[in-house]
């Protein structure tokens, strides 16, 4: 009776130890809270944001992008700012903490002009 039993807790540990969990891709998604494209600015050009009078290298003004899901190359260029490679749009996110150096990303336009204009998915 003991070797049966203990025969079958060997197969049965044999099973465990022969099933490799199947590997999962972790991924995040982070809201778009606006698209826009950016102009670059003569050098020396200012801005005056309240009462303080700075430089500034580029201006940024809303866009749209069709409704879809797109595969691209993005790269960080501020705190939930992403600009997509090789293209003048520039992705701001929500709460994003994402580093991103020409990594592939998913990026989801949503219909609708709410809260949210798609996501980032990294």
């Amino acid at each position: 009776m003991k070797t049966r039993i203990l025969s079958i807790c060997a197969i049965i540990a044999m099973l465990f130890l022969s099933f490799k969990p199947a590997e999962r891709r972790l991924t995040s998604e982070y809201e778009i809270a606006e698209i826009y494209e950016a102009d670059e600015l003569l050098g020396g050009s200012k801005v005056l944001l309240g009462e303080n009078l700075s430089e500034v290298s580029e201006v940024f003004y809303p866009t749209t992008l069709q409704t879809g899901k797109y595969s691209v190359y993005a790269t960080r260029k501020a705190t939930n700012l992403y600009q997509i490679d090789g293209k003048n749009i520039f992705i701001q996110t929500r709460l994003c903490d994402e580093y991103a150096s020409s990594d592939q990303l998913t990026l989801v336009i949503e219909l609708g002009s709410g809260y949210s204009k798609g996501k980032l998915i990294f």
